[in-house]
């Protein structure tokens, strides 16, 4: 059932297209399309480095950012200010937490995971370190929010896209061992601060916390960025042309979009082919007068090895001649770079066109890696039951395999092409480069958001983050106020991590049956979480507050588990990245409010109680908003259709 109410056709039906051609992002030309870029993802070796790196970069911010309640009282003594306002801090910095993500998406496109986390891990760093010699409330919660926050999102993406695009066929074990890290914080955080370091004041933890933050930084030089293979086609100049439409083959009543439509419509990512897209080979070389285009159809594949100047090649070719070679045999050459994709070389000959070549090729394109081209960096489902990866694997037939054919057709089939204008920018200082701006369309795009079914999953993600806030950064307080035990309610936390990571464990081994339905089982856990919230209130003893903790920890992962692949089931893996940067915009806004709300409830009635039934309601509604996702998306594409 999954991905049969795929919308990626109805979401491209919304985008004005071009009369009998295939949609391509407006205003590029198809001769743009460069010799395409891939990387194939190792599924291994140096990745397990980056995982275990990774590992203790979540195990840092996770565990000082869902344990900052344990904090609120020490340090609002230490200020003369109210618990409520240290915790307003806690709440921006969730927010640029996320609002950032887009932008941090961005710029990891086209610097590398690698620059983007050292410089995150070193700005955590210095603002942990900053704000703890700070003597009053204001400072403290402008630095740990914008400063902190952007720094912990900057550490964290680039964590997790590093470990996405090392690994492919064993993303689901990754992600999962990477992630685990999250929950080992929320273990050991609270007893390492509140045991271990008793005797230390919350500045020399906040400054041992810096320098863990500025360990992980140095640590981010790992993420090395992979080698880049490039992918050419063997076919007359003028067949891509052809296929793509360009800016002199648009109808004369084509309206070019303007503003903000013509951003989204030329940059987004889902309006660029793919790789395997601009590699379909046809046979139709009998007209062809140069001798060069009349031999054997075969794809060469050249790999670059650890000097740019030495390659291995391995060939896929069809035992029959006559017959035209399947899309999944690539392509893939170092030869004649620049004739398919550049537009002053098709009428130049001699030392100019050696000119010309060596201008555009001369960039290093070994180490260029574009982690946002991938229609699946943020997927954390199982590859294998993506529509993608089957129908490849299928039409694979007749061909001499050297290497996992299969997977090296999916990655072709969701990795974008570049174009030459993005590989010309890497090495000049450019103000708004391509590799960027491409990113920012695709994660930015808000004509998404005329999909009801996206905004029902955008409320509901909202809705449960204030909820998971609420009871992070308030359950310690609230046990202290209904008289557990001071032991108990440092532990709750830890128990909280503990229950999550059995939790997560678990939503990875339900991501690897394509039969369950994610949705359902997303909404029933979910009344699950708000139900136990509502009824912690009368859970007054020690064994009930642990009960609690523990059916919250273990529900409440499915909420970020398994959001990904409702957005694939739903919009189709091409949107995946649009819907994932749009929920990011909808949890900061939940961060930046989920505190203020609390307090004006807190201040109202002087209980946490009551603020704990206002957040399982909220948690309530989100599940409720999921209940009838499956009619809508199925009105919704009857609706497009018709």
């Amino acid at each position: 059932m999954r991905a049969k109410d795929s919308l990626a056709s109805t979401v491209h039906s919304k985008v004005p297209s071009l009369k009998g051609r295939p949609t391509l992002s407006v205003l590029v030309n198809a001769d743009d399309l460069t010799e395409p870029l891939v990387v194939v993802p190792p599924d291994g070796g140096w990745g397990w480095i980056i995982v275990s790196v990774s590992v203790l970069a979540f195990f840092t911010i996770d565990g000082i950012s869902y344990c900052f309640g344990i904090f609120l009282q020490e340090i609002s003594t230490d200020l003369k200010c109210e618990v409520t306002q240290v915790a307003l801090a806690s709440s921006v910095l969730g927010g640029f937490y996320y609002i950032s993500g887009p932008f941090t998406c961005s710029a990891i496109n086209r610097y590398g995971f690698r620059i983007i986390g050292v410089i995150g891990g070193l700005l955590c760093s210095t603002a942990f370190m900053i704000v703890s010699l700070v003597s009053s409330i204001n400072p403290f919660i402008v630095i740990i929010g914008v400063c902190g926050g952007t720094g912990f999102n900057f550490l964290y993406t680039a964590s997790v896209i590093a470990v996405s695009f090392y690994f492919e066929k064993w993303r689901v074990l990754a992600m999962a061992i990477s992630c685990c890290g999250s929950s080992l914080g929320l273990i050991c955080y609270p007893p390492l601060m509140t045991v271990l370091l008793k005797k230390l004041t919350w500045r020399r933890k906040f400054q041992i916390v810096s320098v863990c933050f500025g360990v992980c930084g140095l640590l981010c030089l790992t993420y090395k960025p992979l080698k880049s293979t490039k992918v050419e086609k063997t076919v007359q100049f003028g067949e891509i042309s052809s296929r793509f439409p360009s800016i002199s083959t648009m109808d004369h009543e084509t309206e070019i979009p303007t503003g903000l439509t013509w951003f989204f419509q030329r940059f987004k990512n889902a309006l660029f082919p793919t790789i395997s897209e601009t590699s379909v080979f046809t046979n139709n070389l009998s007209t062809n007068t140069n001798p060069r285009y009349q031999s054997k159809t075969s794809y060469e594949m050249f790999r670059n090895q650890r000097r740019d100047t030495e390659t291995t090649s391995a060939f896929f070719s069809l035992e029959n001649e006559n017959e035209p070679l399947d899309s999944d045999s690539v392509v893939i050459s170092g030869t004649n770079k620049c004739r398919l994709s550049c537009n002053c070389c098709r009428e130049i000959s001699g030392p100019k066109f050696s000119k010309c070549c060596s201008r555009s090729t001369n960039v290093s394109t070994t180490r260029i890696n574009r982690p946002m081209y991938r229609d699946d960096i943020f997927y954390t489902g199982s590859v294998y039951h993506l529509s993608q990866y089957s129908r490849r694997g299928s039409q694979v037939s007749g061909a001499t395999q050297r290497i996992a054919l299969p997977s090296l057709a999916y990655t072709l089939s969701v990795s974008r092409a570049p174009t030459q204008r993005d590989l010309l920018q890497e090495n000049r200082c450019v103000c708004c480069p391509e590799a960027f701006l491409r990113t920012l369309a695709t994660l930015l795009d808000f004509r998404m958001l005329k999909s009801p079914t996206l905004v029902l999953l955008l409320i509901s993600g909202f809705l449960s983050l204030i909820g998971t806030y609420t009871c992070f950064i308030y359950v310690q307080q609230r046990a202290l106020e209904i008289g557990i035990d001071d032991n108990i309610a440092i532990m709750l936390l830890s128990i909280i991590g503990i229950a999550n990571t059995i939790g997560r464990i678990t939503c990875g081994i339900i991501s690897c049956f394509p039969s369950l339905d994610i949705n359902l089982i997303t909404w029933v856990t979910l009344l699950i979480c708000g139900g136990t919230t509502i009824a912690s209130i009368y859970l007054t003893t020690n064994i009930g507050q642990i009960i609690f903790c523990s059916l919250f920890g273990v529900n409440i992962a499915t909420f970020a588990v398994l959001r990904t692949i409702v957005f694939v089931e739903c919009f189709g893996l091409e949107n995946l990245t649009n819907c994932f940067g749009l929920n990011m915009i909808f949890q900061a806004m939940a961060a930046f409010c989920s505190v203020p709300i609390i307090n004006v409830l807190y201040a109202s009635f002087k209980s946490f109680n009551l603020c704990f039934i206002f957040t399982g309601v909220v948690i309530i509604i989100s599940a409720i908003l999921l209940i009838p996702l499956r009619c809508i998306l199925k009105w919704e594409k009857k609706k497009t259709s018709s």
